[in-house]
């Protein structure tokens, strides 16, 4: 009962406080002819008042003099809205294009003695700008659709108003693409964890006789590649994909592969999974979509390997102390280009201390400074030097990659999955 007694009283102290605030603000505001609805409260969720960064108008009975002459003193304002008595929004006054009139010969006798009003209706003076309204409680991204284009080289202002069509507040292009940046950069960076969660920057896996490991580097941070390896039964699947394009929108199609690979029965073969595969991806995206691919079928008892290779074609095997590059004579499409496709398949026997390596094209296309694409040799050497240690050598494969590029950038994704047979 006492708490419930504290909770009201504090209650009561909070409103008189927001009453004295507010009295403050209009006391401030009759004293100067440039008003503010700082005690605004702000409308909840991604709506427009969000972004709103002048809350400054003006009435348009002031004289411009006046007007003016306050602006001097108050240099931060770059816009400020025009309204009528009953505070409906007329325009809006730029602060330079103001000045810029002012200062022109005859500039200041011109608009000296004159009421906002007199010139709001003379639109080659171009005092009072018309813009668009929007209601302060609109969605941001209906906005965007409706102003269009946001790149302009010129600032573009907008006027926010209340349920009632008062002024709210005043935001800009520039307000826009600032909080769609803000918000892209929020969305990569939970893209990113997703997809780190479903595919690991490293993975190492050892059984019996057979030693798997794979390693990944984003260009962007996140991207297209995805690769896994996955033991089932007395075999092991193994898979490098490259989603076409870059960004979120490849990311998330390489979550959407890893989700297919965990609820996929692959009792019904792995065949059946990529034309399963294919035909979500053609229906689902329509060609906007695809991907290549390398899906290996590996039976560490026989030492058999299945191969779909699926457009992607990155399959190198080191032996006798050197790389040869497998060559496919099944070429099949890859996964999203057409409807129920077939699926040819070819197949290797792994000889004692093979190693198979997959590669992602951003290995063998990323170029130096100078133009040169990175030489396969390099993997060759890294692999002699390490082919006890299967679980460094993707690892020491990226950071070469990235001691070669120098100062050039990575362009695309990079992912390497070795796999190592030894009796």
């Amino acid at each position: 009962m006492l708490k419930n007694k504290i909770d009201n009283n504090k209650l009561v102290l909070d409103k008189n406080l927001k009453n004295e605030i507010d009295k403050i603000f209009e006391n401030e505001n009759e004293k100067n002819l440039i008003k503010s609805n700082t005690t605004l409260d702000k409308i909840k969720g991604e709506v427009i008042s969000k972004i709103v960064t002048s809350l400054y108008y003006v009435y348009e009975d002031v004289y411009i003099g006046d007007l003016l002459e306050e602006l001097l003193k108050k240099e931060d304002i770059s816009v400020i809205c025009v309204v009528n008595k009953d505070k409906k929004p007329i325009g809006i006054i730029i602060r330079q294009i103001i000045f810029d009139m002012a200062g022109k010969k005859f500039g200041r006798d011109l608009l000296e003695n004159k009421k906002i009003e007199d010139l709001s209706n003379k639109p080659y003076l171009d005092i009072v700008k018309k813009t668009q309204c929007f209601y302060a409680n609109t969605p941001i991204f209906t906005i965007v659709n409706e102003i269009g284009t946001l790149e302009e080289k010129t600032i573009k202002y907008f006027i926010t108003i209340t349920n009632e069509g008062d002024f709210y507040g005043i935001f800009s292009n520039i307000d826009l693409l600032s909080y769609i940046s803000n918000m892209t950069q929020k969305e990569m960076k939970l893209a990113k964890e997703i997809q780190l969660s479903i595919i690991k920057e490293e993975n190492y896996i050892e059984d019996k006789n057979i030693k798997i490991a794979g390693a990944t580097s984003m260009a962007k941070g996140l991207g297209g590649d995805f690769y896994i390896i996955k033991k089932i039964d007395e075999k092991y699947i193994v898979s490098l994909c490259d989603v076409s394009g870059k960004g979120i929108s490849s990311a998330l199609v390489s979550v959407l592969l890893g989700g297919f690979f965990s609820v996929y029965d692959f009792s019904k073969g792995l065949t059946n999974f990529i034309k399963s595969l294919n035909n979500y991806i053609f229906d689902s995206f329509n060609l906007q979509k695809y991907l290549t691919g390398i899906f290996l079928k590996i039976n560490k008892e026989s030492r058999k390997t299945v191969i779909y290779d699926m457009g992607h074609s990155y399959l190198y095997i080191y032996r006798n102390k050197k790389i040869h590059k497998i060559k496919n004579p099944n070429v099949n499409l890859p996964i999203g280009i057409s409807k129920d496709i077939e699926v040819n398949v070819a197949s290797i026997h792994l000889k004692n201390n093979d190693i198979l390596l997959v590669l992602s094209d951003g290995i063998i296309e990323q170029e130096d400074f100078n133009g040169n694409m990175y030489p396969i040799e390099r993997i060759e050497n890294i692999i002699s030097k390490n082919e006890e240690e299967i679980d460094k050598i993707p690892v020491l494969i990226l950071k070469d990659i990235e001691k070669f590029r120098g100062k050039e950038p990575q362009h695309d994704d990079a992912t390497i999955i070795v796999l190592k047979y030894k009796e």
